[in-house]
């Protein structure tokens, strides 16, 4: 090598030499903090105190609950064991406007594993004979219907 790519080539190398540390320092810093856990649905609430009707099934329980005064309403879910798809969802469905599916239907809540959830309803007539779907969202397809 002639003198000048020598000049050349070391001043290549300490430039290295400082840009490699502060690159890797650089990153290091810039690297997000982890994201908690977050659900779909909100923190775990106290059941209501009045069960208006309640439907049992083997692998879980459904109830519906309102407050002492009528101002709010409540979907309970109970599950006794794992449910067979690893996420499920809840819709409300309204048959008697033709919505039977999830297309059209009010997004109620997301079900996981085993415990208690508890969802707020909206506040009509027709969620006393509310009608209920659980959607698997892996397979796209139907679970289970429930109907008070």
């Amino acid at each position: 090598m002639i003198k000048p790519l020598r000049k050349r080539h070391i001043q290549i190398w300490y430039s290295l030499a400082i840009l490699i540390p502060a690159g890797i320092i650089g990153a290091w810093l810039v690297v997000p903090t982890p994201v908690r856990d977050k659900i779909l649905n909100p923190p775990p609430s106290v059941a209501f105190p009045l069960l208006i009707k309640t439907v049992n099934r083997d692998a879980y329980t459904v109830s519906l609950r309102r407050m002492e005064d009528s101002s709010a309403l409540q979907l309970e879910w109970v599950n006794h064991t794992a449910l067979t798809s690893p996420s499920a969802i809840i819709y409300q469905i309204y048959p008697e406007k033709g919505i039977n599916g999830p297309n059209g239907a009010a997004l109620i809540g997301r079900i996981d594993s085993r415990g208690t959830y508890y969802f707020p309803l909206e506040k009509d007539s027709s969620v006393i004979h509310a009608s209920f779907i659980l959607y698997d969202i892996i397979h796209h397809r139907v679970t289970d219907r429930i109907n008070f």
